[in-house]
């Protein structure tokens, strides 16, 4: 069961997410708000980090039952997987709060560039590094040698219960991981009710020129990303709390994550009109290319010679005028 998530999560992440960069940097594909627009790429960088560095190393281990890529690679997927969730939720919040600006004040938000948009990402990534800082300070100090890999939650993990490790390091844990994320999900929870209600008395105005495709892709980002990240959350902070649980319950909220990481590429075809034309046309393109056709459909066309008595004159396209045809009609 793992091992069909994992690959699933493989799958979808490594060509879903490489899509949506592709269609929003190269051909604009997702004809959204640009700060919108910045906000989906950054969510696509994240899940694409979590898939390569996270979801993929891990594949083998479920034939050698051990890790088999390096201590290295081991401090890495561990790291990832608390940076790129916690950003991922702090662009979400960022993401529902600013299509919430741009329903409330569209005309003072028309102005917002992609570069904007940028910038605002790259320090929603600062923040999440420079929280889990002094994480990864006392993780090198107190615990680099006991990272491992586990076969129980098939994860690197390190030995959290050592006795090496002082009680300000388990006490910012404890404080920081449950208010950062009690905070993100009520600011999400609050923006989104808030956004729909607006959206909806904006929307049903006269003359009114909402567009809701932003507002449902909005929503339904938000609503994956609750239900993906809520339960491993709880999970997390109970374990931090000290609370027993069963095996059972943290491998069900570990792989409710994988869901944000595999359900972002469907929305945007279900919510986005542009992105799913798109998505037609390079299907279809994709389609023709491996579909061998019949000989008699194939129309062999000879390309023009030219001909000797064809004038040196050009020939006049249709809709356009010849003023000296004009002139020397006139003077007849």
């Amino acid at each position: 069961k793992q091992w069909y998530q994992r690959r699933v999560a493989i799958t979808a992440g490594l060509i879903g997410d490489s899509v949506v960069l592709i269609a929003t940097t190269r051909h604009k594909a997702i004809r959204l708000h640009r700060v919108l627009v910045a906000l989906l790429q950054h969510l696509a960088v994240s899940n694409l980090l979590q898939t390569l560095f996270r979801v993929l190393p891990v594949t083998p281990t479920f034939t050698t039952d051990y890790w088999v890529l390096g201590t290295l690679l081991c401090h890495l997927e561990d790291s990832l997987g608390i940076v790129c969730p916690t950003a991922t939720m702090l662009l979400t919040c960022c993401l529902s709060t600013v299509k919430l600006l741009l329903v409330r004040f569209p005309l003072r938000a028309s102005v917002w560039s992609a570069q904007f948009g940028h910038q605002i990402c790259a320090g929603l990534w600062v923040l999440t590094l420079v929280w889990y800082s002094p994480a990864l300070a006392g993780k090198m100090l107190y615990l680099k040698k006991t990272i491992n890999f586990s076969l129980y939650e098939y994860q690197c993990n390190y030995n959290m219960t050592s006795a090496d490790l002082p009680q300000t390091y388990r006490s910012y844990l404890i404080v920081s991981f449950p208010v950062i994320s009690l905070l993100s999900y009520t600011l999400l929870i609050v923006t989104s009710i808030l956004l729909l209600v607006i959206a909806k008395r904006a929307g049903g105005r006269a003359g009114s020129t909402l567009r809701w495709e932003g507002v449902v892709t909005v929503l339904l980002t938000v609503g994956v990303l609750l239900v993906s990240y809520l339960p491993l959350s709880v999970v997390v902070i109970a374990w931090l709390l000290e609370v027993r649980y069963s095996g059972t319950v943290w491998r069900a909220a570990a792989a409710m994550q994988y869901l944000n990481i595999v359900a972002n590429f469907f929305i945007y075809p279900i919510s986005v009109e542009s992105f799913r034309e798109f998505l037609k046309v390079r299907l279809n393109g994709v389609i023709n290319f491996f579909t061998p056709r019949r000989r008699s459909d194939i129309m062999c066309v000879r390309p023009r010679q030219a001909s000797r008595a064809t004038p040196a004159y050009p020939e006049i396209e249709f809709g356009e005028r010849d003023d000296g045809a004009r002139d020397g009609g006139a003077k007849g």
